[in-house]
């Protein structure tokens, strides 16, 4: 067969432009230092890197439902601290209203402050976080106290998700902290420490004692459960912070190209395309003498 002069441009550009397409992709990948372009250039490479970036975006939803999640633990934890505070207010005011040498205003104005307190705790108990409110179990939205300490919350615990297939209860126990469910009814203690001075009987201001002692533990206690859950969601964040870390490494590994080597693999390619380019015009500069 008769190679034609169209025959013979046409494949030498064909082999000029797979040379000159194998040398920007080589320069391409020593200015960037990415190894892969198009997912056809490497597709078990950009399978594995689809799949280490559907991981860290995996564990980064974790890490944002978890920091939402601790900051209102954060939140419940230091309200309890200040609900125990109150309560060892309301035991020193009881301790006055027990010393036998107080007159009836005395206890009448004792009476007073634990009203104040009483009151102050049920602000605290209706506290709100950015979720909703901390103490209300998983009726979030509704406030738990109302202002005569009756609870409209529940003790159901809201669970959170922190890695695949583990859950953990994250909620902040109103029922626990301040109801009868816990051991005491606080509210109720601290108004029969109320009716008490406000009777002027030092003998009953004394018996409400223990159960304030009673309430005061079961708030710490409560707090003390919070912050143990707040600790482990901070483990949790670390570990995923840790594994994630990790997983974009990998992705840098999988995708990275070696800059030596790209980059001499560039300039010889260009070396290649340049030789080619010259040879090409020896052959199309006979090929044209060859009519004359």
């Amino acid at each position: 067969m008769r190679v034609t002069e169209g025959m013979r441009y046409h494949s030498i550009t064909r082999v000029l432009t797979g040379i000159a397409k194998r040398q920007a992709e080589a320069a391409q990948r020593a200015l960037t230092g990415e190894r892969m372009g198009a997912p056809s250039a490497d597709p078990v490479g950009a399978a594995q890197l689809l799949r280490l970036r559907s991981s860290v975006a995996e564990m980064n939803d974790y890490r944002k439902a978890i920091s939402a999640v601790r900051g209102d633990l954060e939140f419940a934890e230091s309200t309890l601290a200040e609900a125990s505070q109150l309560i060892s207010r309301a035991r020193e005011l009881a301790v006055q209203g027990a010393n036998t040498t107080l007159v009836s205003a005395d206890r009448r104005a004792l009476a007073q402050e634990v009203e104040s307190v009483r009151e102050e705790l049920i602000r605290l108990a209706n506290a709100k976080g950015s979720r909703g409110y901390v103490f209300a179990g998983t009726r979030i939205d509704t406030e738990p106290f109302d202002e005569t300490g009756a609870f409209h919350g529940n003790d159901a615990s809201q669970v959170l998700e922190i890695g695949r297939g583990v859950r953990v209860q994250v909620s902040a126990s109103g029922a626990l902290a301040f109801t009868a469910a816990g051991g005491q009814d606080v509210f109720q203690v601290l108004e029969s420490l109320r009716q008490a001075l406000e009777a002027d009987d030092d003998e009953a201001v004394r018996g409400t004692l223990d159960s304030i002692g009673a309430a005061h533990d079961q708030v710490v206690k409560e707090r003390s459960r919070v912050g143990l859950v707040v600790g482990r969601l901070t483990v949790a964040d670390t570990t995923l912070e840790h594994l994630g870390k990790d997983l974009e490494k990998q992705m840098s590994d999988v995708g990275a190209a070696d800059p030596f080597r790209a980059y001499s693999e560039a300039t010889a390619l260009t070396q290649a395309l340049e030789r080619a380019i010259a040879v090409s015009q020896q052959i199309l500069s006979l090929g044209s003498l060859s009519r004359t």
